[in-house]
């Protein structure tokens, strides 16, 4: 491998690339309070939302009320209006998910955490870089699964279509305190992925929802005639997977020391036989509270704009 770190402008990023894994730094990273108000605002763009939500790209947002109330829809999924209780005690990473979460102990002597939804965030702000940065075709947006507010979606985090290289992506993503954090959260959702990823197929990718995404009518035809994964990659003669990784994560924000702690520390592994190639991706928040708090008063903020001007309608 190169070890030389390359350079690439993106949008308002310094995209710093060290064979497959990439660090996105933003050109305002430090002025902290301006650094946030335009990291959200890209996030938030309205043309992102509106291509997320339909799953295609090129379209442009246009302020139609079908528009507004699809943006309603999926942003509303954003806040935390309830939260979800789990039991941590029996996890390899209590004190990382601890550390992440707020912790208590409950009236059964249960170690607890409060799970977030900056998780699910955290996806969204992967599909963009996939979609826009990497231009991979997005088979099923996740979100596109969540059929209750207060419901999360396990499972791979991102399914997406590599179109120049013929191969499907089975992305994780993690919003951590820490690069640490996160590269030890990433490190054991791959300790299971071969088992995750022949779920997903029996779950969702073999489901009619696949029609909606964007394969090839072939691999369609293969994916409704296989009994399993594996089966599919024989019959379809698939030769590789991608496994895109993304960090979203607060303190380190030095992209050599970021790149060279992903090029270390990821337990990267071939899957299924097949050639594997990781794709790691690094996004520095400086804060992943303060982050989580203009999120989610910028996304608030959003929200009762939309609501004043058709209260009257």
């Amino acid at each position: 491998m190169n070890n030389t770190i390359q350079q690439y402008a993106y949008d308002n990023f310094s995209v710093h690339v060290l064979g497959n894994d990439h660090s996105f730094m933003h050109i305002e990273i430090n002025n902290e309070e301006v650094f946030f108000k335009r990291l959200i605002s890209f996030i938030l763009d309205e043309t992102r939302l509106i291509q997320y939500v339909y799953n295609k790209k090129g379209i442009m947002f246009t302020p139609t009320k079908k528009n507004y109330v699809s943006l309603v829809k999926r942003l509303s999924l954003f806040i935390d209006d309830e939260i979800r209780d789990i039991s941590i005690e029996n996890s390899n990473l209590a004190d990382i998910l601890a550390d992440e979460f707020e912790s208590y102990m409950s009236d059964d002597g249960e170690f607890m955490i409060r799970l977030s939804k900056i998780g699910r965030f955290g996806e969204y702000i992967f599909h963009i870089l996939l979609s826009e940065y990497f231009r991979f075709d997005c088979i099923i947006p996740k979100i596109s699964l969540t059929t209750d507010k207060n419901m999360s979606v396990y499972g791979i985090d991102e399914l997406f279509y590599d179109p120049q290289n013929n191969r499907i992506l089975f992305g994780e993503s993690k919003v951590s305190k820490s690069l640490e954090n996160g590269v030890a959260l990433v490190n054991e959702s791959l300790r299971t992925y071969e088992q995750q990823i022949t779920e997903e197929f029996m779950l969702c990718i073999s489901e009619t929802l696949i029609s909606k995404g964007n394969l090839p009518q072939y691999l369609i035809d293969n994916i409704e005639n296989a009994f399993s994964f594996e089966e599919f990659v024989k019959t379809a003669n698939i030769k590789s997977i991608g496994i895109p990784i993304f960090v979203c994560h607060g303190k380190e924000s030095n992209p050599t020391n970021i790149l060279k702690r992903l090029n270390t520390a990821i337990n990267k592994k071939s899957l299924f036989g097949l050639h594997t190639e990781y794709i790691c991706i690094s996004l520095p928040i400086l804060s992943k509270e303060i982050f989580t708090q203009y999120l989610t008063a910028s996304i608030k903020m959003q929200l009762d704009k939309i609501e004043a001007q058709y209260e009257h309608n």
